[in-house]
């Protein structure tokens, strides 16, 4: 599933600002970090430098970071340690990315086949995907607003799907909070 070129900026970007949030964690929070001892040591080694010296170091540890496959659970981390606004960003970021993968295939669907809209029938590799995760979700409602919105280019159909992403991920987080002991 290949994004579009400002998807892909969208989620560098995201990776910047995580490895940013992560430099700007207090010192002694960086040793407790969940990830390797080479990309820790980027980490702490960006928070001392200031400027341009900086900026290269932060891309360096997003790539770096991007590469591990920690990202998540240096999010949670860093959302532990920030507060809740953190997570709910990374939150709002993960949706935002699921409604742009189900679009962008929906639309490659409509140019390949050359129809407007593929309707509720055609098979989702994303939806596939995210099924595995969130069981809760309507995967034949959001076929058929991804088709609508490949057909008609309707903002009404991307915050549709939007909003059904969003209500997938309170129920998993409330389910998820269930399950914690009190």
């Amino acid at each position: 599933m290949a994004l579009s070129r400002s998807a892909q900026k969208r989620q560098r970007r995201q990776v910047e600002r995580l490895a940013a949030g992560l430099a700007a964690l207090p010192a002694n929070l960086h040793a407790a970090m969940p990830c390797s001892e080479e990309l820790a040591h980027q980490i702490r080694a960006a928070a001392g430098m200031k400027g341009g010296a900086r900026q290269r170091q932060m891309k360096y540890v997003s790539k770096l970071l991007a590469a591990s496959g920690q990202e998540e659970a240096l999010a949670r981390f860093l959302a532990q340690h920030q507060g809740r606004a953190a997570a709910e960003a990374h939150n709002l970021h993960q949706i935002e990315s699921c409604r742009d993968a189900l679009i962008t295939e929906a639309l490659a669907l409509a140019a390949e086949n050359g129809q407007g809209n593929p309707g509720e029938t055609w098979s989702s590799q994303v939806l596939g995907e995210l099924q595995a995760t969130l069981p809760e979700l309507d995967s034949r409602a959001l076929l058929l607003l991804a088709g609508r919105f490949a057909a008609t280019r309707d903002p009404r159909y991307s915050r549709e799907i939007f909003r059904t992403f969003k209500a997938a991920f309170a129920a998993k987080e409330r389910a998820a909070a269930d399950r914690m002991p009190s």
